[in-house]
């Protein structure tokens, strides 16, 4: 793929709907774009499988879809998306996931370097038979923060927050909000292995979860946690200084 530069970046744009990537006269969803060996490079409302390869300095925004970033890759920012599905793999450094819709499939951080999670929201819509994380960050990643996200949903009895025994001192996780439905899932962390059912618990033992909270108030029609009482803990709670923090919320507004 060619490259841009840092002052006039490639960029691929749909104007108007996002654009479907697929075959000819009949785009299919699901079809895959593949990013490799460029630098400077802008996908704006693109509907497809992301891949990114041996790439630096990439960004995707307003499009849809799944999301891969490895083998190398640096830089890589993505921001205010309605995705899918969100690995960070092997190799890759720099990454920013910041300010996305993201359904079903969670973020997964494998021994990456310098990875940013930050003011997402991510749903789960699987099965219980189909358990996956919220955020997952294994095999020894370094430098991952993760910060901000409202997590909610059923996510299959798994822990929302893995972070295992490999990865736990080079990360850094607070300022989130976890969903406690009284359903199926009640563990909101596996940290290291262990895993805990209370916030506090958590805080005590791993010394992260700084400001973390807790939603056990849910919307009977939606499953959305419901933030709307002036009083609530949750509103106003976020750390407006952390790693990655985009300089708008998923709809551009400052």
């Amino acid at each position: 793929m060619i490259s841009g530069t840092a002052a006039a970046p490639i960029t691929f744009e749909s104007i108007g709907r996002s654009a479907a990537l697929g075959s000819v006269g009949l785009p299919k969803r699901g079809g895959t774009m593949t990013v490799q060996g460029a630098s400077y490079v802008d996908l704006v409302g693109i509907e497809a499988t992301i891949d990114v390869k041996d790439s630096s300095h990439v960004s995707l925004t307003s499009s849809i879809g799944t999301v891969a970033v490895g083998s190398g890759s640096s830089s890589v920012s993505i921001e205010r998306n309605d995705l899918n599905v969100v690995t960070v793999g092997p190799c890759a450094s720099g990454t920013v996931v910041a300010a996305n819709l993201i359904w079903s499939g969670g973020v997964s951080v494998d021994d990456a370097v310098g990875t940013d999670v930050v003011n997402n929201d991510i749903w789960s819509q699987v099965a219980p038979s189909t358990p996956t994380h919220a955020v997952a960050v294994a095999d020894g990643s370094t430098g991952t923060s993760v910060e901000n996200n409202l997590v909610f949903g059923d996510w299959g009895d798994q822990p929302e927050l893995l972070v295992d025994a490999a990865s736990a001192a080079g990360t850094t996780e607070g300022y989130n909000l976890l969903s406690l439905n009284g359903g199926t899932n009640s563990t909101p962390y596996s940290w290291a292995g262990a895993d805990y059912s209370a916030v506090a618990a958590f805080q005590g033992a791993s010394g992260q979860g700084a400001a973390d909270l807790a939603e056990t108030t849910f919307d009977s029609n939606t499953d959305d946690a419901v933030l709307s009482a002036q009083d609530d803990p949750a509103l106003g709670s976020a750390n407006a200084s952390a790693p990655g923090l985009p300089s708008t919320d998923y709809y551009g507004n400052v």
